[in-house]
């Protein structure tokens, strides 16, 4: 992983506590004082030409006779006022107007939401430009900025990460691989309810709500090391497809419910065989991959085939996390570096990629 895709991650996890209005409008500001040229494309895009010898600034919640606008752009008076809104329908459209009555200011909106009928009309009479955040990202990232490049697109990603913004691709129905899907779900547990080890038991946990979501799709299982019948964790098997071509088959440890483990997990993820171990991409919860490779090999071999290929892979990375676990870790790393010994999270204190109730006393755990 290079330098810019450490920062992309940095700013993609930060949209998991920095995501409501003002974070996101905050963020935009910044950049735009950062890189000259987003600033300029932003006038642009809202009708505003700041191509004249005039200097121009941003603003953030410049206090004005009646509220505070999210930005305002000024020269010598202001120029441009332009409100962010991601659920909050209130748009100021009356308050605004009549503070600049007369003064030739432009007027926009940025909303993660369709905004209704009677708005939309006030707005165009108004003459305000409305927007959808989507479609702001969209024209940001067509755009060209040489060496700013690289924030511009650490920006984005926290962007779309706080919009709800995926990559979109033509939606392609195929009925046998839909129906792989609900076949491998069936398969992967019974791997889970049939695998034989020495180190290590496992059961299909009773509670499956964070087994499926937007992008992925398994089993969550209960994990109880053989040495030691008191310490249990809840790991996921199955699918993620984050990106339209790319699905992997993944062991995972979400950080609330599995912090100590998966702490293990990262520092001795050198050591893993044949299991390629990745960090959400919310930094909330750690992958432990099957390589791509034999992923592709899996796709084409047959039923049969298949099954002993993830019975196989489910034994290999659960023997690891009891290898992590077993580690000595005493005398390996110590004081602050060393993960905390195991203990039963009661409360979530990082949010999920799976998301549901953080009280494990809520959810059947012991």
């Amino acid at each position: 992983m290079n330098i810019s895709e450490h920062f992309n991650t940095f700013f993609r996890t930060l949209a998991i506590r920095q995501s409501n209005e003002n974070d996101l409008s905050d963020f935009l500001w910044a950049v735009m004082e950062v890189v000259p040229k987003l600033k300029s494309d932003f006038c642009k895009y809202f009708s505003f030409d700041s191509s004249n010898d005039e200097p121009i600034e941003v603003q953030r919640e410049e206090v004005i006779s009646t509220g505070r606008p999210d930005f305002m752009v000024k020269s010598s008076k202001p120029e441009l006022i332009v409100e962010v809104k991601l659920n909050d329908r209130d748009y100021h459209f009356d308050q605004y107007n009549s503070a600049f009555s007369g003064q030739g200011v432009k007027f926009g909106l940025l909303t993660n939401h369709r905004i209704g009928k009677d708005d939309y009309q006030k707005a165009s009479h108004l003459g305000w430009i409305t927007s959808a955040w989507e479609d702001f990202l969209k024209y940001i990232s067509g755009n060209s900025y040489d060496e700013y490049q690289s924030v511009i697109d650490a920006f984005l990603e926290y962007a779309k990460k706080v919009c709800g913004v995926i990559e979109m691709s033509d939606i392609r129905f195929d009925a046998q691989s839909l129906y792989s899907l609900n076949v491998f779900v069936n398969i992967a547990r019974k791997v889970i309810q049939s695998v034989d080890s020495t180190v290590f038991s496992c059961r299909v946990y009773d509670r499956q709500n964070r087994a499926f979501g937007e992008t992925w799709t398994g089993i969550m299982y209960e994990l109880v090391p053989t040495n030691e019948k008191d310490k249990k964790f809840w790991p996921y098997f199955g699918l993620v497809y984050e990106k339209p071509e790319i699905i992997r088959l993944c062991v995972a440890l979400d950080n609330d419910w599995n912090r100590d483990l998966a702490d293990k997990v990262r520092v001795l993820k050198n050591s893993a065989d044949q299991i390629e171990i990745e960090n959400y991409s919310g930094g909330d919860g750690v992958n432990l991959f099957l390589p791509g490779t034999e992923f592709d090999n899996f796709n084409t071999i047959e039923l049969n085939e298949q099954e002993t290929k993830l019975n196989e892979y489910f034994l290999r990375a659960n023997q690891f996390l009891i290898q992590c676990l077993n580690h000595n870790w005493k005398n390996a790393y110590r004081d602050r570096n060393a993960p905390h010994r195991a203990s039963l999270p009661h409360h979530r204190t990082y949010g999920s990629v799976y998301g549901d109730s953080a009280d494990q006393s809520k959810v059947g755990c012991e």
